[in-house]
């Protein structure tokens, strides 16, 4: 009867004892059963020949009951949780062949009679928990053989895994004298051939006798297979070390001295590659007008205290902008970098090219720092208002910013792009304009920041590229489906910017009316009512400039066309601001001639993330003692 590996779990019933008195075959191997084995075995009678219990759940003692099943040859108990002493007399089971024990919780000691059975081939008992193993009957046969087979029939006993810690008799070691030694050839030969043997590899007896030069019988019972010449005695020097152990601190050795070899190497080969890479910023560095300063890495650890989460300003697309107070006392703001491919002259003639930009409105960078590719930092002045996000949403905002503020800033940004996009050669395209990126000063003057860590735009007026960045609400339709760059993308990323400024609300919202949910889309319906003054913040109170609060939103949504030639260029926008008529007559004209080009933009187009995720990726922010407000973008640079 073969039920294993059916998945059967629970207790087995208690059996009519002879219940199955004509079972020859009995498994129930691979299931989940439990409870002890004597109702069991109490049913079986002698015509079985063949009992598989192995991995189960079975528990207790292996009941003496056994020893009736007298023409058992296989019997495998491994694999359960069976306790307690071998109490059964194995020499009652004389047709047994193989018997496996092994992964149970056995105690107690290894019974002599093991080796006086005229049938066992195979007894496994390694993984249980026997302290004594009973050799007497072994030794008593190779006295008389003066053979290590000292049955003619037992060739495998495996007791690894085991505690054994004592071995009766005492007197083992009595054997070498007894033993002869073979041959070179026959050492060989008897490796060869099924020799018996008995493994006690690893257990507390053998661990004890390896570290005192164990003797011919002590090789032999703790070798770790059946394989290991034992009958080579390690070799003793003059002071009374093993060849063994030579050879073991003879290898350690060489295989440190190589590893030192190859660390002293790795580091000669970083410092050759690192004096090669200054020789090059050397040489590039000498041929520029404009050389950005440098910082000590040690001199900026100290101004961060160590780079402390309490200092962190906020954490970006780019790396994460820590508070530094100098040695002379004055404050800037350090970012230190994400990890990088760019090779460090790249990324010097980078920060060259920064270095040289100045204008008002734009943050201005003061410093480098370069350790190594892993630890790259900017140091730029400090914004003391910190960012326009902050200042329209953050937590601890403390005052509501004056349209005066407001319009100060709407106008500090565009001057800041249009230097970028007209006045800088080669022109810059920022890519990511958002309340984040626009840093404010002790004056509320704004001042764009990450400029300096795009590339400069291609001679072109457009590039497509593959790789996405900026954040969702921010970026033009034709970048977001099309890929398109153009200086016209920061164009309606600005417009976006202006409403925010207007309104006083993110770009979108989930937790607004349906209508309300993009702004861009509400202020063009208000738009198309006449009723645009509907989407200034009410924390203004009324007090504002009503002319100035419509320029700046006619300028907005002049800005946020779904062509990109219909839009203006920076320096028009400045104009509108300026209240150059000419130039905001033409396109205030524009706009109001294209009210239809203003409202057919596919939003379902866009990127899809989740509402949840999104509105709190635009509002989120760091709510420790951060400086700066936080928001991390949705496709990061």
């Amino acid at each position: 009867m073969n039920l294993g590996g059916n998945e059967l779990e629970g207790e087995i019933p208690d059996f009519p004892p002879l219940a199955f008195q004509n079972l020859e075959r009995l498994s129930f191997s691979n299931n989940r059963l439990k409870g002890n084995l004597s109702s069991l075995v109490n049913s079986l009678a002698e015509p079985l020949f063949n009992l598989d219990l192995s991995r189960n759940f079975f528990s207790g003692a292996i009941p003496t009951e056994i020893e009736k099943l007298k023409n058992l040859q296989n019997m495998d108990l491994s694999s359960n949780r069976l306790t307690g002493e071998l109490t059964f007399d194995l020499n009652k089971l004389s047709t047994l062949k193989y018997l496996n024990l092994s992964s149970n919780v056995l105690k107690g000691t290894v019974p002599s009679t093991l080796w006086s059975s005229s049938s066992l081939q195979l007894v496994d008992l390694s993984n249980n928990e026997f302290e004594t193993l009973n050799l007497t009957t072994w030794y008593q046969g190779v006295l008389k053989t003066k053979s290590l087979e000292a049955s003619a029939v037992l060739r495998q006993v495996k007791l690894q895994g085991n505690q054994i810690k004592e071995i009766v008799p005492a007197n083992l070691i009595d054997l070498d004298s007894i033993i002869p030694t073979p041959s070179t050839n026959e050492q060989q030969s008897s490796l060869q051939t099924p020799l018996g043997f008995i493994l006690l590899t690893d257990s507390p007896w053998c661990i004890d006798r390896e570290a005192n030069n164990s003797s011919l019988i002590e090789r032999y019972l703790c070798r770790s297979n059946e394989h290991v010449n034992f009958w080579l005695q390690p070799r003793i020097d003059n002071d009374g070390v093993s060849t063994r152990t030579l050879v073991i601190v003879g290898v350690v050795s060489g295989l440190v001295l190589l590893f030192m070899a190859c660390l002293v190497a790795y580091f000669l080969y970083r410092i050759r590659r690192r004096t090669r890479e200054l020789h090059q910023i050397q040489e590039a560095l000498e041929k520029e007008h404009v050389k950005p300063p440098f910082f000590s890495y040690d001199d900026l650890k100290t101004a961060t205290s160590n780079f402390s989460h309490d200092n962190i300003l906020g954490k970006g697309g780019y790396g994460t902008v820590y508070k530094a107070v100098l040695e002379d006392g004055s404050i800037v703001a350090v970012k230190k970098l994400h990890p990088t491919e760019q090779n460090t002259a790249e990324f010097f003639r980078e920060m060259v090219n920064i270095t040289g930009i100045k204008h008002r409105n734009l943050i201005q960078l003061l410093g480098c720092c370069v350790r190594e590719k892993q630890q790259r930092m900017l140091v730029y002045e400090f914004a003391e208002n910190r960012s326009l996000a902050e200042a329209l949403w953050g937590l601890e905002k403390l005052f509501v910013l004056s349209w005066e503020q407001r319009f100060k800033i709407c106008v500090g940004i565009a001057r800041g792009l249009a230097y970028l996009h007209e006045e800088l050669q080669p022109k810059m395209i920022h890519r990511d304009i958002k309340p984040q990126n626009i840093l404010l000063d002790k004056d509320y003057n704004a001042k764009i920041a990450d400029f300096g860590l795009v590339r400069p735009a291609h001679t072109d007026d457009t590039l497509v590229t593959v790789n996405i960045g900026g954040t969702r609400g921010y970026f033009s339709p034709e970048y977001a489906i099309e890929g398109v760059v153009s200086e016209k993308l920061d164009v309606y990323s600005f417009g976006i910017v202006l409403l925010e400024i207007v309104s006083g609300r993110l770009c979108i919202s989930y937790r607004m009316s349906a209508e309300r949910i993009y702004l861009r889309a509400w202020a063009v319906a208000l738009y198309e009512d006449g009723n645009l003054l509907d989407l200034v913040d009410e924390d203004l109170r009324g007090a504002y400039n009503e002319e100035e609060v419509l320029l700046v939103l006619e300028t907005a949504l002049s800005c946020l066309q779904v062509d990109p030639k219909k839009r203006p260029t920076m320096s028009q926008a400045m104009n509108l601001f300026m209240k150059h008529a000419d130039v905001a007559t033409e396109i205030v004209k524009e706009l109001r001639g294209n009210r239809t080009n203003l409202g057919d933009i596919m939003e379902d187009r866009r990127p899809h993330i989740t509402h949840e995720n999104e509105e709190r990726t635009l509002i989120s922010s760091n709510q420790s003692r951060s400086h700066v407000m936080e928001l991390t973008e949705m496709y990061p640079r």
